[in-house]
């Protein structure tokens, strides 16, 4: 029966498997900007706020814009489309959110049908796009490629690398497409260094000399234009590379700064958050030593498996630690595991079992939520719904500090931004006082001394009141 398997050459795509992924890549885009919310404030302060203050002259500059850690590649990505925006008249947050959106939605469109090239080369098509569909519907991937995360934007090029390296020919201009996507990989977020080590050891070990050659200069093209970047933006080149390996490995400051984690706590919150169908695929992989069909040379330890071991070992001994540090595993993951799931299912005779076993994974898959679910979505857009109007001056909001309001970006106004994690901080009072704060949006209940200051209820976004004076 596996003789009559149908694998599709690498470089087709039906139109009608197009047409599908294109619409399901849609699916986290729409999620986050109509429902709004943010995974972690990085997504705003690291590249929204930044992009947004670019072109405004006003905005929450966090620390690293100061110290310069960061890089301008993606920011500046986004300011264009703000000033596009902003020439066009459009200046309602959740409308050019969803302007911001369209390179996230591209470059998620992409890495899907990447991942579907890389299924239909070891099983049949149907299957291939099958597992491709299990990985886009996964909570991770839903909920994390709709945000402009540094770890979704990179593990979205890891992915596009891969599949150039994954592919028959040996050319050197094979690699120096993937050595380009891997470097810039880089440049969305430095820790990914380490996955793309990973693929070059594995380029290496396969005497894969045209690819890695290629592969090398893509990278080294990348690197000398994230120094043209670094110098014009801060001065020196690579500033903000060596600023990051300073603070990040160099010094415990990371740890110091945001608090440290034993060695094992990604074990149990990956063994959580990666689907079972995942672990399943992998456990079968690594028990049958499967390998690419039509591909005598592929490796039993795959490429994503390979580097996301590397990557999660590096994350493991790094003190600082988040939930959100395991996307690339979570992609890798699904990457590894898909073929051989795909693979064994594509070999049960019966014609309803394996839509039955889809069925069951994707219900598995949709159900491993990572461990940072809550997106506060209602308090943001209880702050773009109550400084819209011409008469803002200031904005208070009571229930979070000023990382998790969503800065200016989400106001979209030149106004007073001031925030409080508890309504007894001695300075809300002062704030109450202030004349020109005539805007608060809160999550606590009663609302007696808003009232003495002239405050009125006029609407509930979910856990949050919104009153104005």
């Amino acid at each position: 029966m596996a003789d009559s398997f149908s694998i599709a050459p690498v470089d087709k795509l039906s139109r009608s498997h197009f047409a599908l992924l294109a619409g399901l890549a849609l699916l986290p885009g729409v999620l986050s900007c109509v429902f709004l919310g943010r995974i972690h404030p990085d997504e705003i302060f690291q590249t929204l706020e930044p992009a947004f203050g670019r072109v405004h002259g006003y905005g929450v500059v966090a620390w690293e814009w100061v110290d310069g850690l960061r890089n301008w590649a993606i920011p500046l990505v986004f300011a264009c489309i703000l000033k596009l925006c902003a020439l066009c008249g459009i200046d309602h947050p959740q409308a050019y959110r969803a302007a911001v959106q369209l390179p996230l939605y591209l470059l998620h469109l992409c890495m899907l049908v990447s991942v579907f090239r890389w299924m239909s080369r070891r099983i049949p098509i149907s299957h291939a796009f099958a597992m491709t569909v299990l990985l886009a519907l996964s909570a991770t991937v839903v909920i994390y490629a709709g945000h402009p995360l540094s770890e979704s934007i990179s593990t979205a090029f890891i992915v596009l690398g891969f599949e150039r390296l994954d592919r028959s020919a040996t050319s050197k201009r094979q690699g120096l497409v993937a050595g380009l996507l891997l470097g810039f990989s880089i440049i969305a977020r430095y820790a990914s260094g380490v996955i793309v080590i990973g693929a070059l050891a594995w380029l290496l070990f396969h005497r894969r000399w045209p690819v890695f050659k290629g592969c090398i200069i893509g990278l080294l093209t990348m690197a000398s234009l994230l120094g043209i970047l670094d110098f014009v933006t801060w001065g020196r080149p690579f500033h903000s590379l060596l600023r990051y390996i300073e603070y990040n490995v160099l010094s415990n400051a990371s740890a110091e700064q945001f608090g440290r984690e034993p060695a094992f706590f990604y074990v149990p919150l990956l063994i959580l958050t990666l689907p079972l169908w995942a672990w399943f695929g992998i456990g079968v992989s690594a028990a049958s030593g499967i390998r690419r069909r039509g591909h005598a040379s592929s490796p039993r330890v795959g490429l994503p498996l390979l580097s996301a071991g590397l990557y999660l070992l590096s994350i493991s001994i790094t003190p600082h630690k988040e939930a959100r540090f395991l996307y690339p595993v979570w992609i890798l993951g699904m990457l590894a595991g898909a073929p051989a799931l795909g693979m064994l299912i594509a070999r049960i005779r019966l014609r309803a079992m394996p839509g039955f076993v889809y069925l069951l994974a994707l219900t598995a898959g949709v159900a491993s939520l990572p461990y940072e679910y809550d997106l506060h979505s209602d308090r943001l857009r209880a702050i773009v719904a109550s400084t819209r109007g011409q008469d803002v001056r200031g904005l208070v909001v009571i229930g979070t500090n000023l990382w998790g309001t969503g800065g200016y970006f989400y106001i979209g106004k030149d106004v007073r931004l001031l925030a409080f994690t508890s309504p007894d901080d001695p300075a809300l009072e002062q704030a109450l006082n202030d004349p020109t704060v005539n805007r608060l949006v809160t999550n606590q209940v009663g609302d007696a001394n808003l009232v003495s200051h002239d405050f009125a209820k006029v609407r509930v976004v979910g856990r949050y009141t919104i009153y104005v004076r």
